[in-house]
């Protein structure tokens, strides 16, 4: 059985890292990477699926990040 491959993108460590002890647990989900930004994630996945595209943009608003789709 295939497992379901995950990548966290969240800009805070604690967050990543519970999220990350919780999947390495799973025997039906593989860890496989955290980053901390949009643009990590990105890059990350051009090296994984050729076809990755930004769909949408990332700006700051009083509450934090927010992504906005067109």
């Amino acid at each position: 059985m295939n497992k379901i491959k995950v990548m966290i993108c969240d800009d805070m460590q604690f967050v990543s890292q519970c999220f990350e002890i919780l999947i390495k647990q799973s025997e039906d989900i593989e860890f496989v990477c955290s980053v901390d930004s949009g643009e990590a994630l990105f890059e990350e996945l051009k090296e994984a699926v050729p076809s990755a595209q930004k769909i949408g943009i990332i700006r700051a608003y009083a509450g934090g990040k927010h992504i906005f789709l067109r």
